[in-house]
């Protein structure tokens, strides 16, 4: 199954023709915009719905350079998360191990000890909106560190959606522009997304084995009496 069914513009495109034959005969760039952000809107809600950490299309590589005797590096805004194990120095894929923020701030004797970094952690920066890598030792020279990130949607959206979510999102965000331009029924469309939401739940959207948690009831195929007590 291919993960990016929709792109934003085919989903864009069918909201549009949508809002048009419900009223808007022709679209101002207003009104574009507002279908645009309803668009985004509806998927950071379905995000938070689900768990936004669990949605693997929110996952980026990415990376930054270190500076000569600093012992961090600031991550985009919209990075939430670093999945463990893809932390490496570019120039030759070595990879860093995760260590705690105790262990890299730890005291000993090297503890300002310049060189090559071969451990980091993960942890929050002065600026409350930025997570940052901390390197032990500290950087003794520039180092282009690569990794996968998780990041939140920014405002300029994403480029594509997984191939299951697409109709709800449409539903959604359909309802989302049709109550903001005032024409059609948006509650029609709120209800839909709540169906799907909830089918999403239970099959399609489902990130773990199926049959966990699930009684099968058989019916009992022998006499009555064999099953009263003696």
């Amino acid at each position: 199954m291919a993960i990016w069914a929709q792109t934003v513009t085919q989903v864009k495109t069918k909201i549009e023709v949508l809002v048009r034959r419900l009223g808007a005969t022709t679209l101002t760039y207003d009104e574009r915009q507002i279908i645009s952000d309803a668009i985004n809107e509806a998927m950071q809600e379905i995000c938070v719905d689900r768990g936004i950490s669990r949605w693997r299309f929110l996952q980026t590589a990415d990376t930054e350079d270190t500076t000569a005797g600093t012992a961090y590096v600031d991550l985009d805004e919209n990075i939430f998360n670093v999945i463990s194990g893809t932390v490496r120095i570019a120039a030759d894929n070595t990879v860093l191990d995760a260590a705690s923020i105790e262990y890299i701030y730890s005291t000993d004797p090297d503890q300002d000890e310049q060189n090559r970094p071969q451990y980091y952690a993960f942890h929050a920066s002065d600026d409350a909106e930025t997570i940052r890598l901390i390197f032990k030792p500290i950087p003794d020279a520039v180092y282009t560190i690569s990794f996968i990130a998780e990041s939140i949607i920014d405002e300029d959206g994403i480029s594509s959606f997984p191939s299951w979510m697409h109709s709800a999102i449409i539903d959604l965000a359909t309802s989302i522009a049709l109550r903001r331009l005032g024409i059609g029924d948006p509650s029609f469309y709120e209800a839909q997304y709540r169906k799907k939401k909830q089918n999403a739940k239970a099959s399609q959207g489902h990130d773990g084995p199926m049959h966990i948690n699930r009684v099968n009831y058989l019916p009992p195929d022998y006499p009555l009496e064999s099953r009263l007590p003696g």
